[in-house]
């Protein structure tokens, strides 16, 4: 007898995916600098408050006031983003010390369902009033950085978003911060990326990659060695090639978690946090983040395990037809290169039909938990066309717990190399629907499963525009 339900429990574990603001700020602004929109009102009132979406979930991510939080409206200059502490015109409720005032936020959000509040946290080195330039040791801008890490201890909040500020690109800056939150504040994990352009290296093809820009390579590589939780960082049209190729490069040298911002599928299938900043609000596609942190439950977010990437590269186009802030020698080709195969913590999974030109990219990986994950994630490019890889796995372990995200026309899980054989297998989407029993439909006689798109669709449910995310339990 199946149960109506297979996919696990809220887990009890660390929670580390997030939604973050930043992305409704700039979608509500209508002509408004987005850091204005960040505040009570926005989070709590009206007809679609910000804390009341995601009610599936909320209560496994924390809620992240991004850029505009701690400063007034209007033109804030880089030295205002000192205070950590709410806006009392932003927010007008609040009162008491900064502690105090930062608790009763948390408290607010945390009863609107939340796990907790989180902040957007600028990088900079105050000093005498202003800011400078740190360099260690600096006992007033050390114990500044003390000060409000014990005051984020004190209102119960642990995670930090740590982005731009004077001293974004200061590695002695970052480490310091995270040493004192891990010596003050145990709890506090302190999330880094630095300040980039959306796209990999100079954007040119033949150099395109995350691994040949010579500043944010070797920058990123630095946060890794340290930080708790590093974002890949800001993405645009290309969003999955730029971001499979920082995922490839900097899980390498990572210590710590890797988040990749909006990217779910993405997130679920190589063991990255995720920092939410769709919604049903605002994107067709909203309900993806529901599926990534469902399967959580089953494959948190890991460190560590072997990063593996085909030697065959796949190649991303768009025309910038008109100049933009991050390129402004428009118009002109873009082009992003990523691997077309990646796995973490297992082999690389095959691509049968892989010579196809539109052929998406694959990724795979078997998490320390024994979850294993797969997913496929299609090509951006301007003349982009569909097609539905071909895909096969052969998972290291016998593996209970199977995660598949996006399209296929067939996925083949072979245990062969286990010594073990497939018995039976109960499938449900992890958006929404109850489990099925379909070891007939994909179930062979030899032992393997072989998943179909034409079963895709009969499990997966979704009530808007988002990919196919189903879960699978076998028996062995």
């Amino acid at each position: 007898m199946i149960a109506r339900n297979i996919i696990p429990p809220k887990t009890k574990s660390r929670i580390i995916d997030y939604f973050c603001s930043w992305e409704h700020q700039g979608r509500f602004a209508h002509g408004r600098r987005s850091s204005d929109l960040i505040t009570e009102a926005s989070m709590f009132e009206g007809d679609t408050p910000w804390c009341g979406l995601f009610p599936e979930i909320r209560d496994e991510l924390y809620f992240v006031m991004d850029d505009g939080w701690d400063v007034p409206s209007g033109q804030p200059q880089v030295k205002d983003y000192t205070a950590l502490q709410p806006d009392p015109v932003k927010f007008p409720s609040l009162s008491g010390t900064p502690a105090e005032r930062l608790r009763q936020l948390n408290e607010r959000v945390k009863n609107a369902g939340w796990h907790g509040l989180g902040l957007w946290v600028a990088t900079n080195a105050y000093k005498g009033g202003e800011l400078s330039v740190y360099q260690a040791p600096d006992a007033e801008v050390e114990n500044r950085w003390r000060e409000l890490i014990l005051n984020s201890k004190e209102a119960g909040i642990d995670y930090w978003k740590a982005d731009w500020g004077n001293q974004c690109g200061s590695l002695h800056l970052r480490r310091m911060m995270t040493e004192a939150g891990h010596h003050d504040h145990p709890d506090l994990l302190i999330e880094h990326g630095r300040g980039h352009a959306p796209y990999n290296g100079r954007a040119r093809l033949g150099n395109c990659r995350a691994c040949w820009d010579e500043d944010f390579f070797f920058m990123m590589t630095g946060y890794s060695l340290f930080s708790d939780v590093l974002r890949t960082y800001d993405v645009a049209r290309l969003e999955n090639a730029t971001t499979l190729d920082r995922i490839e490069t900097y899980s390498r040298t990572a210590r710590g978690i890797l988040n990749c911002e909006h990217l779910a599928y993405i997130g679920a299938v190589l063991g990255c946090s995720i920092g939410i900043m769709q919604s049903p609000l605002i994107s067709d596609a909203g309900l993806e983040p529901v599926a990534a942190v469902r399967w959580h439950r089953a494959a948190p977010p890991f460190t560590g395990g072997e990063t593996h990437a085909s030697e065959k590269l796949l190649t991303e186009r768009v025309y910038l037809e008109n100049p933009t802030w991050y390129y402004d020698d428009a118009p002109r080709d873009l082009y992003q290169q990523a691997a077309a195969v990646i796995s973490r913590g297992t082999g690389l999974p095959e691509v049968q039909n892989g010579d196809e030109e539109w052929i998406p990219f694959v990724a795979a990986s078997l998490n320390p938990s024994g979850a294993y994950s797969v997913g496929t994630f299609r090509r951006q490019s301007d003349d982009a066309e569909t097609v539905l890889p071909d895909v096969r796995c052969r998972p290291e372990k016998p593996t209970e717990k199977v995660g598949i995200f996006g399209n296929f026309s067939k996925l083949e899980l072979d245990f062969s190399n286990t010594g073990r054989k497939v018995t039976h297998a109960a499938a449900q989407g992890l958006i929404r629907g109850e489990a099925a029993d379909v070891t007939d439909a994909c179930v062979t006689d030899d032992g393997r499963v072989i998943v179909n798109k034409g079963l895709i669709d009969r499990v997966f449910q979704t009530d808007d525009g988002s990919a196919p995310a189903i879960m699978l339990v076998l028996e062995f």
